[in-house]
């Protein structure tokens, strides 16, 4: 899988966009600076199938979590 990122920042964080080269498809993850350091917004697990439909990217649905190399100290939920 070949895959690129690009970021684009907006005060004090931004997003994060994963581009798969094969079809196109793009998974975006917002971010943002906080008192303790970043925090990247992630679906949960149980909010990953319905992300990857409105987002596209239905190959991504099963196992696809331990592609990203996203290490964050915390994670969070968000509606994205």
């Amino acid at each position: 899988m070949n895959y690129k990122v690009q970021a684009k920042p907006e005060g004090r964080g931004g997003c994060a966009f994963y581009e798969w080269e094969e079809d196109k498809s793009t998974l975006p993850f917002f971010w943002e600076i906080m008192m303790d350091g970043i925090t990247i917004h992630v679906p949960s697990v149980s909010e990953w199938h319905s992300f990857c439909e409105k987002h596209k990217a239905s190959w991504l649905q099963k196992g696809a979590l331990m592609y990203f190399r996203l290490l964050p100290q915390k994670c969070v939920s968000s509606d994205i």
